[in-house]
């Protein structure tokens, strides 16, 4: 059974103790145990056969069925380090092409995490997009209601099937490897990119921890959510133990023509232990980082 990474690993290779490639991590289990482990990104973060395409759409991608995982991980992994660079620098700016590629990452982050699979493409949502799908149809083919009712009804009979909820899942991913973007997708990359941005470092004596879920968001009446991008609030995303990237969607700064701006600012270490229980509270399974306390000092229920 293949294992599918959900997060890149060079991403989790940025959390990792000195030079080596491991890092501490806990992995939510019936037991009760609470102690960190030190392991490699490759053990972690992963799912059993997570993607899926039929052989119509591995080829309509031009994909191995049996390289899914690293067909979609190797575009970011190739390249979040170039345009991560300048945000790990504490550059006072970033190019616009780096700000869109991290921008974009950041939305395909929380869209490769289970909450999102599992709150977008399940049951209830798909049948009542194809419910509006045909009373359209019905409304275009008068006469055909009836076979047009017993076609979708096999349909709907199949989605309900997780595989076949998960294959659209993997085709929404594999449709961006691919350039396409919905207006969704272009709307919330367009609030990204003109909402205030800054790198802020950790105090000293504490550290960021991350997640198979990356990034919190903050709203205005102080709900801490996965993602709330239509709204106002703000998105912290731990990059390194010392930095992390905050967004703060209720300040515009739209990004100039060349390149977008990035404040700098320290984060206390209470705020910092804070932003490390609320990434525990929101994971999907598992938190890792460079340092065992910091990791076991954020499982606390929320």
């Amino acid at each position: 059974m293949a294992k599918d990474h959900i997060i890149p690993q060079v991403y989790m290779r940025w959390f990792s103790v000195g030079q080596s490639q491991d890092l501490y991590y806990f992995t939510k289990n019936p037991w009760g145990s609470k102690t960190a482990r030190l392991g490699s990104p490759g053990r972690i973060c992963h799912r059993d056969s997570y993607y899926y395409l039929n052989p119509n759409l591995s080829k309509k991608y031009g994909v191995d069925i049996s390289h899914l995982d690293k067909t979609l991980l190797k575009y970011y992994e190739d390249n979040m380090p170039k345009h991560f660079d300048g945000l790990l620098n504490e550059s006072p700016d970033v190019t616009k092409e780096s700000a869109e590629f991290i921008a974009e990452c950041i939305i395909v982050l929380k869209m490769r995490s289970d909450s999102f699979r599992g709150g977008i493409f399940n049951s209830q949502n798909v049948m009542g997009a194809l419910s509006k799908v045909i009373d359209k149809l019905k409304q275009l083919n008068p006469g055909n209601e009836a076979d047009i009712e017993k076609a979708m009804e096999e349909i709907k009979n199949k989605i309900k099937l997780p595989a076949t909820l998960g294959e659209l899942h993997s085709e929404s991913l594999f449709k961006l490897l691919n350039g396409e973007r919905d207006e969704m997708f272009k709307r919330i990359k367009d609030r990204i990119l003109n909402s205030q941005w800054k790198i802020v470092s950790a105090e000293n004596g504490s550290e960021f921890i991350s997640s198979d879920n990356p990034g919190i968001f903050v709203t205005k009446m102080d709900e801490i959510v996965s993602t709330h991008f239509g709204g106002d609030g703000i998105f912290t995303l731990p990059l390194t133990p010392q930095k992390a990237l905050q967004i703060d969607f209720s300040v515009n700064d739209a990004i100039a023509l060349d390149n977008k701006k990035v404040g700098k600012d320290t984060m206390r270490k209470d705020i910092v232990m804070r932003t490390n229980q609320c990434t525990w509270s929101l994971c999907e399974t598992t938190i890792y980082g460079a340092s065992k306390g910091a990791v076991e000092n954020a499982m606390v229920e929320m």
